[in-house]
């Protein structure tokens, strides 16, 4: 899935999106899968309504 991380370091994520986007307005993006446990961080912090639209991580 497409990302944006917080930083060039990308120990992150603060946003995932459907497709890529413009570098010019989100110069950190990136692609993670579902495993990676920085979208596990993410996708644990996210409000228990909006959970279901995204694939639940396989490491939370």
């Amino acid at each position: 899935m497409y990302v944006e991380f917080s930083d060039s370091g990308e120990t992150a994520i603060t946003a995932i999106f459907a497709g890529p986007q413009a570098p010019e307005y989100y110069p950190y993006q990136g692609t993670v899968d579902d495993s990676d446990p920085r979208y596990a961080v993410f996708w644990n912090a996210l409000p228990e309504n909006v959970k279901s639209w995204w694939p639940t991580p396989t490491t939370a």
